[in-house]
C-alpha cells in the first residue's frame, strides 16, 4: 500500500470512530459526501467487534488495522464511484465494513438497496439512515 492511501485510511478511521461511521472514496479522496445516498454492494459486508473497554487510542488502532486489511482485500473492486463504508450498530455492538456506491436519486437508491438485499441506505445530505423495508 502506498503512503497516500495509508494516510487517507488512517484519517478515515479517525472520522469513523468519532462518528460511529463514515464512507470514503479513495480515488477522489472524499470522506462523507454531502449529496446523494450511499447504497451497499451485495456480498462485500464484513462484520467485526472491537472491545468497548479499550482506550480510544487502542480502538482507533484496531479500527485502522481492520480498515486497511479490508482495503487490501478489496482494492481491485474500487472504482471512481465506489466507497468503503464503516459503521457501528449500537444495538448489537458490531462494526461493519462494506463497499458501496453513491446514488443521487433517492428512489433509485432504495430500489437498488432492495435488489441487493440491504435493509437501509444512508442519506448523505440529511445524515440519516433510510430503511428499505427489506426483510432478510
Amino acid at each position: 500500500m502506498n503512503e497516500i492511501a495509508k494516510n487517507q485510511l488512517t484519517a478515515f478511521a479517525v472520522t469513523a470512530l468519532e462518528n460511529k461511521g463514515a464512507s470514503i472514496n479513495l480515488i477522489h479522496n472524499v470522506i462523507n459526501p454531502n449529496i446523494g445516498f450511499i447504497v451497499s454492494l451485495e456480498g462485500f459486508e464484513k462484520a467485526f467487534t472491537i472491545n468497548p473497554r479499550y482506550k480510544e487510542s487502542a480502538m482507533l488502532e484496531e479500527l485502522t488495522n481492520k480498515i486497511i486489511d479490508y482495503y487490501e482485500e478489496h482494492k481491485e473492486n474500487l472504482t471512481p464511484y465506489t466507497f468503503i463504508g464503516v459503521w457501528f450498530d449500537k444495538t448489537d455492538g458490531i462494526w461493519y465494513l462494506d463497499l458501496s456506491e453513491l446514488i443521487l436519486d433517492k428512489s433509485k437508491a432504495i430500489d437498488l438497496a432492495r435488489e441487493r438485499k440491504q435493509i437501509a441506505i444512508y442519506d448523505c445530505a440529511n445524515r440519516e439512515t433510510i430503511y428499505t423495508n427489506f426483510k432478510k
